[in-house]
């Protein structure tokens, strides 16, 4: 095959891709309910007392150009790293193992 065949063969390839139409699918992969989850223990009474954690989250835009039209779409995420830590609830939950120590601690003094 020489240089010439070869791009005959990928001019004619190209013609037949730019043919086809771009096709894109957005697949959403949560799961439709939130799993039920039976929680038990320490993480039941940390769940009672203070809510469940949840991480922050931002809004994200995606862009897509299909066919000279742009698709703008916006999702929440949760940002890399430690942006995406809830450090209001960390600091509620070890704000109060401080004041639960301190109370034992008291306690202990009086009943000593």
């Amino acid at each position: 095959m020489t240089d010439q065949d070869t791009l005959v063969l990928i001019a004619g390839l190209l013609a037949d891709i730019a043919k086809d139409p771009a096709v894109w699918y957005v697949q959403d992969l949560r799961p439709a309910e939130p799993p039920a989850s039976a929680a038990g223990g320490l993480k039941s009474l940390v769940t009672s007392i203070f809510g469940e954690y949840t991480p922050v989250a931002s809004t994200t835009v995606i862009t897509q150009t299909v066919d000279n039209d742009t698709y703008q779409y916006l999702i929440e995420t949760v940002p890399d790293g430690s942006a995406g830590v809830d450090y209001e609830w960390l600091a509620g939950v070890f704000l109060f193992g401080i004041l639960l120590y301190c109370l034992m601690r008291l306690l202990g003094g009086v009943l000593k």
